[in-house]
């Protein structure tokens, strides 16, 4: 949590500092094309995966909630198909996220009633005492490097928000760096209190066979336990509410990535989805291609814990925690190069000089030279913008006689508007 609430802290900082407006535009700023393009790549990857994963988790759920056997995969894939066409799309086509605010605090309520079925109604007590003890569990179960990755990528996974920070940030009514590194805090916190909850119950009480979904994991129950297994029940049909409600924020951030791409112009290049996705007919294509994209393999797959573990140990780990710090380094590149050459003596590293053992076995000669290439390519990238900012943006003619006043051209931008709004 707090390693994700950090890193979140620093690109947003890191933003600022080199006057960026997203993330691909931060790394673009850093490393030039290269730089854009990695961190275009891994955003699409993660928020897909989580979008293949969010429609799993509902065909899961909701089928079994309606009478309809686990072993009947079709009918599961029909309902699949049709709830989502006619819930999930339409919250899709929204253009801006917080459209979506509401939503996303019924998704909040949902995750915490869940996890208090899970934390209530899981066998714990019986499975501390089959397997000897609390303590016995945790000496156990603490480290297996058999499965080490696989449960990193899937944490990764729960807490990466790395590829959704700009939008989010952007939806704020105050989007100042001290707000924003309170609202991360007090999210993640809670989010990590609560996954902490979830875990630690839903596994000691099911111990191997937890499932990626503990929901399945659980065991029959009696029929004279019919408050637990309505309580399961309803908790299945919560998760798939929230899944309805949380699948279009990866939607827009892979819509978000696909608009940079196909379109082309300063305000798509700088992601602003806003004004791009204007147009009705671009936000309907691009919506329901990606929904289609994901749809296909949800259907065709089986076990979401896989889903999680790829996604989050791969996109998700250079989203979050490789690629922020390479990027603070290079916007602080001065800073740190500056600490380095007082440290080993001003001319050592620039010309050769001796240097400590532990300028090597640090790996600062690496580190170093990030730094200075950022440090060159950010500085470049606040001239060209600090140029393009004195330069007045060139004006229309009338008649190829006169030029638009200030007041014209105001009065043509708010007609444009109204007519987005039209179309809306």
């Amino acid at each position: 949590r707090d390693l994700t609430a950090r890193s979140l802290v620093v690109v947003h900082g890191a933003a600022r500092r080199a006057g960026a407006p997203s993330y691909e535009t931060l790394a673009e700023a850093a490393f030039g094309k290269a730089g854009y393009n990695f961190v275009l790549v891994n955003m699409f990857a993660f928020a897909y995966g989580a979008m293949i994963s969010y429609l799993m988790i509902i065909r899961d759920t909701i089928p079994l909630l309606l009478g309809v056997a686990p072993e009947d995969t079709f009918v599961r894939n029909v309902l699949l198909a049709g709830l989502t066409l006619v819930v999930i799309v339409p919250l899709s086509m929204k253009r801006d996220m917080a459209d979506l605010a509401f939503t996303s605090f019924l998704s909040v309520v949902g995750d915490f009633l869940v996890v208090i079925v899970v934390a209530v109604y899981s066998p714990t007590r019986r499975s501390v005492e089959e397997h000897g003890g609390f303590m016995n569990i945790v000496a156990e179960s603490t480290f297996r490097p058999r499965t080490v990755f696989v449960g990193v990528g899937v944490l990764s996974f729960a807490f990466v928000c790395q590829h959704s920070a700009f939008i989010v940030a952007k939806s704020l009514d105050r989007p100042t760096h001290r707000r924003w590194g309170k609202v991360t805090g007090y999210a993640l916190a809670l989010a990590g209190l609560v996954s902490l909850v979830c875990g630690v119950t839903g596994y000691v009480g099911f111990m191997e066979d937890t499932e990626g979904d503990v929901l399945n994991t659980f065991l029959q129950f009696d029929d004279d336990d019919r408050t637990s297994y309505l309580a399961v029940q309803w908790a299945r049909g919560i998760l798939g509410f929230t899944m309805f409600v949380t699948y279009p924020l990866e939607i827009f951030v892979a819509r978000h990535v696909c608009m940079t791409l196909l379109f082309e112009g300063k305000r798509a290049h700088d992601g602003d989805d806003h004004t791009v996705l204007g147009r009705p007919d671009r936000r309907r294509n691009l919506t329901l291609a990606l929904y289609v994209m994901s749809l296909v393999p949800a259907i065709l797959l089986q076990d979401v814990g896989s889903i999680l573990a790829v996604t989050g140990s791969l996109s998700g780990s250079s989203v979050a925690y490789f690629l922020p710090g390479i990027l603070h380094l290079a916007v602080y590149g001065e800073d740190f190069c500056s600490k380095i050459d007082s440290a080993i003596g001003n001319n050592n590293r620039t010309e050769g000089g001796p240097k400590p053992l532990w300028y090597y076995l640090f790996g600062f000669p690496l580190w170093c030279r990030i730094a200075a290439t950022g440090a060159a390519n950010v500085a470049s990238y606040r001239r060209k913008n600090a140029t393009a900012a004195k330069t007045p943006a060139a004006t229309p003619l009338i008649n190829n006689s006169r030029l638009l006043s200030p007041k014209e051209r105001l009065v043509i931008q708010k007609a444009a508007r109204l007519h987005h709004l039209r179309d809306e």
